[in-house]
């Protein structure tokens, strides 16, 4: 797929583009589209995947930084925290309870 993106870009090498137009940019996207619909490697997404794909952005563990999005629901304490983490955390002195209401106040603070 990078190959193809790269075929495309080397066409338009020899001409003077101003990438920060808007006309420029969407002239790219469509022929990089084109350029990859015509070899096979182009995929749009649905809309199931997309609202997959925004929804993963909410599920980081505020300890680690690792996604929490696939562990499986009894490794976690919170959707933003692995219990492994709050276990760590907890030998250091911060109590589980207290790592959950800042993992839910953080959370809150997000969607609003």
């Amino acid at each position: 797929m990078k190959q193809i993106i790269k075929q495309v870009l080397q066409q338009h090498s020899s001409q003077q583009t101003n990438l920060a137009s808007e006309a420029a940019q969407s002239l790219l996207a469509d022929e990089i589209t084109i350029a990859l619909n015509s070899n096979g490697t182009y995929k749009q997404y649905t809309e199931d995947e997309l609202e997959k794909r925004e929804a993963k952005k909410d599920w980081v563990c505020q300890t680690c930084g690792k996604s929490t999005f696939e562990t499986e629901y009894e490794y976690l304490v919170h959707p933003k925290l692995h219990l492994s983490c709050a276990l760590e955390e907890e030998k250091k002195s911060k109590g589980i309870k207290e790592q959950y209401h800042e993992a839910s106040s953080q959370l809150y603070k997000e969607r609003n």
